[in-house]
């Protein structure tokens, strides 16, 4: 899976 940074924090490695 690739950690977007557009993407929440649950989803990987997002705003978190």
């Amino acid at each position: 899976m690739v950690y977007s940074n557009t993407e929440p924090v649950e989803t990987g490695k997002g705003a978190g």
